[in-house]
This record gives structure tokens, sequence and C-alpha cells, in this order.
């Protein structure tokens, strides 16, 4: 902590605080690492001997000795609501429980939404995945699509007027149901994690992600994914490289703390939008999970794997462990704002999406949006030979071709198909 007091100063409690914290925690981490690196066996001792069965105590004594005495016949309103409270109530079905295989990392539940779901997690589980992506609008696409298909067969003559509104359908953004950030406070009660991860979010769960990862001391691999890719106003004067390609780290094992954040794990609108790993959120969810049970000092991960995550060095430097993290894997979308390793952490491996090199393969396609109602056209074929072109209005176009074609003696061969688009070979400007 004396080595980056700096950083500690510019925390929530600051170092002082912090340093009395750890050093009052100091015998809960070393008994919490104790019990992690024991055997198996010696962990949960085992009960060998037999469990009694235990009977409650009745009274034997002779009905002679027994208190005795005239009582009062009960009134006929205690009879009636003796009889209501008899009568059956409706029980509720019971709750299936997600086996081993499911809800895992590698198997994530989909279009998770929290609330009666939690029940059907084991309190032991070792290991969660979950997925909290669900759009809206997938119904009505499909509903709209069959509508303008049967509506081309019906009348040929609108088809310029369904391409039209095809196009329209196609820049319409998705909607998507956000999932309420108190849906994942029951993630808490979890102490047995080993493995945690959480895909198709679209606004910040920190606030309790980071309580379970404190609170899980065993939790070795976390990782977080993020739907939409930060993106920055063009008046930010900040150079924030995106983590691919031909980004370099920062060789660097010190600098000034740095942050960029609003304490919920999001990026202030002066700067842009996005998710943004935020080391007030986890001294917040520090806080939180002291309360709730023992924590180590420094967070138990050995693998953090983001998606959609602007990053710094300040909170792998304050509540990561170096003698346990042994990997950062930045997937897509990750942006660079003033990421470095410390020197104690200078094992660790940083793994990142690389660019297709000559020995991997060939250098990449560039693709661009196609608008069909404008670029599509229609050849005709004569002899395997183009004689023939027109712009594609709909399916009407097709059948007067064709009508065309036949009047002008057209042979068998003759053959009226779609153009391809003409390709683009230009780049796009890409802004993150």
């Amino acid at each position: 902590m004396k080595e980056h007091a700096a950083h500690w100063q510019r925390t929530l409690l600051g170092a002082e605080i912090w340093n009395n914290v750890e050093t009052r925690n100091q015998p809960v981490n070393d008994l919490i690492d104790t019990v992690h690196d024991q055997a198996l066996h010696t962990r949960f001792p085992f009960n060998l001997v037999r469990e009694e069965t235990s009977r409650a105590r009745h009274s034997a004594a002779p009905p002679a000795q027994r208190p005795t005495g005239t009582t009062k016949a009960p009134p006929r309103s205690f009879a009636l609501r003796s009889t209501q409270a008899q009568q059956p109530q409706p029980q509720r079905p019971p709750i299936v429980l997600f086996t081993a295989e499911q809800a895992t990392p590698t198997n994530p539940l989909l279009e998770f939404r929290g609330g009666e779901t939690w029940a059907r997690f084991p309190q032991n589980r070792r290991s969660l995945g979950i997925d909290v992506y669900l759009p809206l609008n997938t119904s009505s696409t499909t509903t709209a699509a069959a509508a303008e298909s049967t509506a081309q067969t019906e009348d040929p003559n609108d088809g310029e007027e369904a391409q039209e509104e095809e196009d329209e359908d196609d820049e319409v953004e998705e909607q998507v149901e956000i999932l309420a950030l108190e849906q994942f406070f029951p993630l808490i009660h979890f102490r047995h994690l080993r493995s945690l991860k959480i895909t198709g979010m679209v606004q910040s769960y920190q606030k309790y992600i980071w309580q379970a990862a404190w609170l899980n001391t065993g939790l070795e691999e976390l990782e977080l994914s993020m739907v939409c890719e930060p993106r920055l106003r063009r008046s930010f004067t900040g150079v924030w490289p995106c983590i691919k390609g031909g980004w370099t780290m920062n060789p660097t094992h010190y600098s000034a703390p740095v942050y960029y954040g609003t304490g919920a794990g999001t990026l202030p609108r002066t700067i842009g939008e996005g998710e943004y790993l935020d080391k007030l959120a986890l001294e917040k969810a520090k806080v939180c999970a002291m309360v709730h049970g023992p924590t180590r000092n420094r967070l138990s991960l050995r693998t953090l794997t983001l998606t959609g995550f602007v990053v710094d060095a300040d909170p792998i430097l304050l509540w990561f462990d170096p003698a346990r993290l042994k990997c950062l894997h930045f997937k897509d979308f990750c942006v660079d704002a003033g990421f470095y390793l410390c020197e104690a952490m200078h094992r660790v491996s940083v793994l990142f999406p690389r660019r297709l090199g000559p020995a991997e393969g060939d250098e990449a396609v560039v693709a661009r949006r196609v608008h069909l109602r404008t670029e599509l056209k229609v050849v005709q074929l004569r002899g395997g030979r183009k004689v023939g072109e027109m712009p594609f209005t709909g399916p009407q176009c097709l059948r007067e071709g064709r009508e065309g074609a036949e009047e002008e003696g057209a042979g068998v061969g003759d053959i009226l198909a779609p153009a391809p688009a003409p390709a683009d070979t230009t780049a796009p400007a890409e802004e993150v």
C-alpha cells in the first residue's frame, strides 16, 4: 500500500482507513487462504458416527395425577373459525432446481429475468452463467416479414413499396427489455462460486456483481460482457485506443492515479456512454460485502474477462491480488483509458483480439451495407453473355423482362437474374 500511496489516497475512505481495515482483517484473510489451500477431505470433516434420532419427551404421569376440571364448551364462532382454518390451502407448485449442467459459463441461461428464477439456483453452486439480453421486437419482425411475403404474392405490383418498407424496417433499432438493477441483489447470497459469467448486459450491474465477487472468497474466473460498445463524444480530447489489432500495452509500471467514472460503473456523459471498470464501484462493493460476511483484502480472481469495457490501471492495482491474478482477457470493444500493470503483476498475461497476419490467413475483406432498393439490378443473359440490364423494382420487372425477351425471340437459355451489388473496397471511418 505504501508503494501506491497516491492511488490509495484517492479512494473514498482514504489510505489511512484502508490501512487499518486491512490490518484488522488480516487474520480473516489468512484463515480464508488456509481453508482454500486445504485438501478436500481435511476441509470438510465427515461425521463418521451415526447420528441418533432425537425424540420429543412426553409426559408419562398416570391419568389420576393429571389435572382435571370442568371446561366450558367453546362458542359456535370458534368452531366456525376452526373449520375455516382446517380447509386445505392452495399449494404452490414445487420449485424445480437447475442441474449442475444448466446455467453454467459453458451453457449459460438465456433471457434471464431474475425474480423467482433465483430460487432455482442452489446456494452451493460452484459455477453460474446467465445471459440477461432480451429483445422485444423479435416476434413482431417475423410477423411483418410474413405479411410482406403474403402481400407480394397476392399483388406483385406492390413489390417496390414492400421493398421500401423492408429497408425502413432494417434501419429501426432493436428494442431491448432492460433488467432492473435490483434483480441482481440475490447474487450476493452465493458463497461457493468458483466461476461466474454474466453476458448480454445493457446497463451496469457492477454494484452487486462486485459484492458477489468479494463474498465468494474462492471465485477464480469472472467474465462480464456488455451488448453495446463504448461511444465517446467527438469533443472528448483524450486518446483512448481500442484494445485490438495493433494495440500495445503501456510498458510503464507506475503512473499518476486517474478516474473517469461515476461510482456506478459507467462513463460520465461529458466523456460518452459505455461501461467503465470503476475502482470506486469496487470499493463501495467491498464496504457493503464486509457487512454481509468475511472477505479477503484483495479479490481472489485469477482470470478476468471483459467485453465492451473502458479500462485503466487503478482498479487492477488497488483491488486485485498480484499473487493470484494470472490473466486479463479483453475481448471485443474494450478501450484503453490508461491501462498498465504494476511491477508486482509483470507475470500477468494480457489477451486481446489480434489482427490477422500473413501466416494466419489472408487479409480481411472490407464489407459495407448494401441498399437493395437502389443498387440491385436485373441482367438479361443470352448464350451465357450479358445483353441487357435494368434496375430491380420488384417481381413485376422480372415478368416484364421475360415477356420482352420472348417477343424478341430469346432462346431457351436466356435467363433473367439479379446482378450482385457493386463491391466497395473503401473502409468506413471507425469511431469508438
